[in-house]
């Protein structure tokens, strides 16, 4: 039996009609300057020719492996990936997104200065499909990020290596979830006592197309809405033994800030995809607090960044969502008893708006070097606060 190497990474990618997307994913994985990698490619279904594409690369490498099943879901394929990957640590990687050449040894640099960490992540550039940069992202530098992540996904899915035991011990993806099932796995890791460190460049790519922003908004919000709920409580879903630190979940400060920094990225996000986000602001617990509006408008500018390739420009995503934004901000300043709430925000967001629009080159035609290619009638945020009806047909 050949012995595994003292480091190596399983890259866990679920697949689901993607032959026009998954050959940038699995070349930027061949191409990875540490060898220290396999790629396993669980097939979701696909009825395009997905598989026929990852089994040319497998019969060329055999560091990839094709696991072929019935369509149940990116949750429970990722699960499977889990259960069959041979080494210690894992990333999970979309089929249309890719990392960096020098992920993998950039990881292994980082374990050997902290040899204890659990997790190891990283920065992020999103892109809109033609290349154009939308924004750069990275999470604190801090070794417990459970506070972070009880009120949002701090990074995304494949801007960390995780240790696969610690997934384990976290119960993996819950495949209940409609959308927010990589922020809640993270979010257990971290109270299972995860230590967390950072590796200070982008390695990771996402990428955006014109259908992700019409997706079911009702099942996403409410599965934004169960987790921060999971966040702010005790998680019945992990043994208490095994809750090494924040068995009760954030504090009740952080429920009533959050929550407000929430129903923004809602918000943000309804907005982008055309939605009026009116309502949303009712989902505001009576409690709720505002201690710093800057938190609001990085909120929104964050949720409404992909809606600038479909637009062309920041300048014209503004122009159209701004209004749409405006009655939204207006309820949320009568919500929270917060004069000028809506107006500081409003100049604050498109400060933002500028800034975001500066880092990925001043225009939103700048192109990215690839270095290798519902809740109606349920409790929001605890202390039994309820959607109104008007915010129940959102």
């Amino acid at each position: 039996m050949t012995a595994l190497p003292p480091f190596a990474v399983s890259v866990v990618i679920p697949a689901f009609n993607a032959a026009a997307t998954i050959a940038t994913t699995l070349d930027s994985i061949v191409r990875q300057t540490d060898s220290g990698w396999e790629a396993i490619v669980v097939d979701d279904g696909s009825s395009d020719g997905t598989v026929s594409v990852v089994e040319a690369y497998a019969a060329r490498d055999p560091r990839i492996r094709l696991l072929d099943r019935p369509n149940v879901g990116r949750s429970a394929a990722r699960n499977l990936g889990i259960e069959q990957a041979r080494y210690d640590w894992i990333l999970f990687l979309d089929a249309d997104d890719w990392v960096d050449g020098a992920l993998v040894q950039s990881v292994r640099e980082r374990l050997e200065l902290d040899p204890d960490l659990d997790v190891v992540h990283y920065g992020w550039t999103r892109l809109w499909s033609d290349g154009r940069i939308i924004d750069h992202g990275i999470a604190a530098a801090e070794r417990d990020l459970f506070s972070a992540l009880a009120t949002h996904c701090t990074f995304m899915i494949h801007a960390a290596v995780a240790r696969r035991a610690l997934i384990v011990r976290a119960g993996c993806f819950d495949r209940t979830l409609f959308a927010a099932e990589d922020w809640l796995l993270w979010q257990r890791i971290a109270r299972l006592g995860a230590r967390f460190g950072r590796v200070d460049a982008r390695l990771a790519f996402r990428r955006y197309t014109p259908g992700c922003l019409n997706r079911d908004l009702d099942r996403m919000t409410q599965a934004w809405l169960q987790v921060f709920r999971i966040g702010h409580g005790p998680d019945p879903a992990l043994p208490l033994e095994e809750q090494v630190t924040h068995r009760l979940g954030a504090t009740d400060d952080s429920r009533r800030r959050g929550s407000v920094v929430l129903v923004c990225r809602l918000a943000g996000t309804f907005a982008s995809a055309g939605r009026d986000p009116f309502d949303v602001a009712e989902s505001v617990p009576d409690d709720g607090v505002v201690t710093n509006p800057t938190d609001l408008a990085v909120s929104l500018s964050e949720s409404l960044s992909p809606a600038v390739g479909a637009e062309g420009s920041w300048a014209e995503m503004w122009s159209r969502v701004g209004s749409m934004l405006a009655p939204f901000l207006d309820a949320l300043e009568l919500k929270l008893r917060c004069p000028q709430l809506a107006r500081t925000v409003t100049q604050r967001v498109e400060r933002a708006v500028a800034l975001r629009a500066a880092s990925a080159g001043g225009t939103s035609g700048m192109r990215a070097a690839r270095s290798s290619p519902s809740w109606a009638g349920t409790p929001f945020f605890g202390s039994g606060t309820k959607a109104s009806s008007s915010a129940a047909t959102v």
